[in-house]
């Protein structure tokens, strides 16, 4: 496998990472899962942000379970990385904790695809004041 030199980190073509918040535990983790992953779709197939899925911890999880702290402090770490995050419908206290975090740690919280897709676009059509010599 080849990477192009607009994947590598450090490189301008770099994407923002956009974390996914939601809920998880009620009312089941799989349909909370695939409900993030329907969003990350979305925000990937917009092109302009790498979207992370902590709901994909899922697998981990059945592979070998820890308490919830554990999942709650890993996240953190995880969204200490990322730029922005994406908080999507329902009711979740893990969710709540990680958008008072993002304000907390400067990073931007949207609620929904269009406002990331909106706000990223609009990033990539400013261009810079002409340098005068």
């Amino acid at each position: 496998m080849t990477l192009c030199g607009a994947c590598l980190p450090g490189t301008s073509a770099h994407k923002p990472l956009v974390y996914v918040a939601g809920p998880y535990q009620h009312p089941d983790p799989v349909t909370n899962t695939q409900a993030a992953i329907a969003a990350a779709n979305l925000l990937h197939d917009g092109g302009l942000v790498t979207p992370v899925v902590p709901h994909l911890s899922l697998l981990w999880h059945m592979h070998t379970p820890r308490p919830v702290e554990f999942w709650y402090a890993y996240d953190l770490e995880v969204l200490a990385h990322c730029h922005a995050l994406l908080r999507i419908p329902g009711v979740s206290l893990g969710a709540d904790l990680e958008v008072e975090f993002a304000v907390k740690h400067g990073i931007r919280v949207f609620d929904s695809v269009a406002d990331v897709n909106r706000h990223y676009f609009s990033l990539t059509r400013r261009t810079p004041s002409p340098v005068q010599s």
